[in-house]
């Protein structure tokens, strides 16, 4: 149990060390030390958030763009079922259309999710 010759004794020390500054000190560098460390984990944390171009890049990687074999229909689906479908249908995929569809990626990332009507 306290008894309250320690509660004067501890009030006695506090009045002192608030009057040295020691807890305002103490409570700012400590203070400016938590800021500090929040802040680079903002940073690092913001680092691993990738950009539209660094999505354009692994998504280059994935599509082997420069050695492609992907390929954008440029006709309707149905023109299978009817048989005339050629080659000359496709465009090869290049880095606009990954560029594009890195844009198109991070956008919808970023807006807020549809609800289901």
């Amino acid at each position: 149990m306290i008894r309250m010759r320690d509660c004067s004794d501890i009030n006695q020390t506090i009045r002192e060390l608030r009057d040295e500054n020691v807890i305002y000190h103490f409570s700012r560098d400590y203070l400016r030390n938590v800021m500090e460390d929040a802040a680079d984990a903002i940073e690092e944390l913001l680092a691993k958030v990738p950009t539209a171009e660094r999505l354009a890049e692994i998504l280059s990687r994935y599509f082997q763009i420069g050695d492609s074999y992907t390929f954008e229909l440029t006709r309707v689906k149905e023109a299978f079922a009817i048989g005339t479908m050629s080659f000359d249908d496709f465009s090869e995929w290049d880095d606009e259309n990954v560029s594009d569809l890195a844009e198109y990626i991070m956008e919808s990332l970023s807006a807020p999710p549809k609800e289901d009507a």
